[in-house]
This record gives structure tokens, sequence and C-alpha cells, in this order.
């Protein structure tokens, strides 16, 4: 929905939303610039902040899996091992939730700065078990 007061385009829970204020005609849209919820889903995660950014990372459960969190994601190598390697553009920081949901399953391998954030949490999270 196009929000004047976040001055852009927002993705809204209908489910959440209680009352509808005001309501008024729209107006004819370019479809060449047009907010496409396609678009939208296939590079967010839950949270819809960060910048888009092409990621991969090696897969090692079904890899199918992976490529419905991610639409538009693609295996671009299979592994001797079982695993795949993956790649999707994605909004860094709802991605990151998945990503840290598969633990072990999943090492990313790119971009380094998602390398090193994934590596900070995943730390993060060990410590707070250490005596």
């Amino acid at each position: 929905m196009l929000s004047q007061e976040h001055d852009g385009y927002w993705l809204y829970r209908l489910d959440r939303i209680i009352d509808i204020l005001a309501k008024s005609a729209g107006q004819q849209l370019n479809y060449a610039d047009r907010f496409s919820l396609q678009d939208h889903r296939h590079q967010t995660y839950l949270l819809d902040s960060g910048q888009l950014t092409r990621i991969s990372f090696i897969y090692r459960y079904y890899p199918q899996t992976a490529l419905d969190y991610f639409p538009g994601s693609h295996v671009i190598k299979s592994n001797s091992d079982g695993s795949c390697v993956i790649v999707a553009y994605v909004k860094v920081d709802g991605a990151m939730l998945w990503l840290l949901s598969q633990g072990a399953g999943l090492q990313v391998i790119s971009p380094p700065l998602l390398v090193n954030r994934m590596r900070d949490a995943l730390t993060a999270a060990r410590d707070q078990y250490l005596d």
C-alpha cells in the first residue's frame, strides 16, 4: 500500500488492520516504476530491511527448502557430499533470520560482510551457553 506517512510503499498484514480511517481514489500507475509485490516477496523473508544483496551459501539439507524460502534463488553447483551452492538476491536483515535458523546445515560463503555477520551472531549465541 502506498503510505504518505512513510513516503513509499509498505507491506501491511490484513489480519492486523483494525480500521480504515480514510480512503481516496487511486492514481494511474506507471507499470515500469510501480511497486511489485512479487519482487518484494522474492527479496524479503520476514523483514523488509537491509540492502538488496546477492548472497551465496552452501546448503546441506533438501535444496527445495531453501529455494522455497528465497523465490528466484537457484542452485549453481551440486557438491559430492550431497550439499549444494545456492545463489539468491535478498534483503539481508530478514534473510539472516532464516539463514541462522538452519544451524550447521548452512554456510554463507559470500558476500564477506554477511559471512562476518553470521559468524558474529552464531558466536554470540554459542557464548550464551559457555560457563
